[in-house]
């Protein structure tokens, strides 16, 4: 009888892995593809390879620049709402440029602050998970 507890239990903990582990999976890769296809965006509309570089850059370098600082505070802090946090957080700021893009007035530097936070939230979620 306890083989079988232990079983389920083993079973249930993939269970409950995998689930996070393609949610993350979908989320990260959405993330990474947004701010390329953002760049793309604009580069299209401007025809500025630098602006299409500083997207890039801000995709990139507050994950990298504060993924230390990030990782010791995600091992003090509850890892399941810091990973709720920087998704949902994540998840807001993605509809709100979704909304400025319908509404024709996403820009170039509401694209630079957005991917920052965006990123950031990034530099949370990694160690969290």
């Amino acid at each position: 009888m306890e083989g079988a507890v232990a079983a389920r239990g083993v079973r249930g903990g993939w269970k409950t892995f995998l689930t996070i582990w393609a949610g993350q999976l979908v989320s990260l890769l959405g993330s990474g593809l947004s701010g390329f296809a953002l760049g793309l965006w604009v580069l299209g509309r401007s025809g500025s390879v630098t602006r299409f570089a500083l997207i890039a850059l801000c995709t990139l370098a507050p994950r990298i620049l504060l993924s230390p600082p990030a990782g010791a505070l995600a091992d003090r802090w509850d890892r399941r709402f810091t990973m709720l946090a920087s998704e949902l957080c994540a998840a807001v700021i993605t509809g709100w440029m979704a909304l400025m893009l319908m509404a024709g007035r996403l820009t170039p530097g509401g694209i630079y602050l957005a991917m920052s936070a965006i990123s950031i939230c990034s530099a949370f979620q990694w160690p969290a998970w």
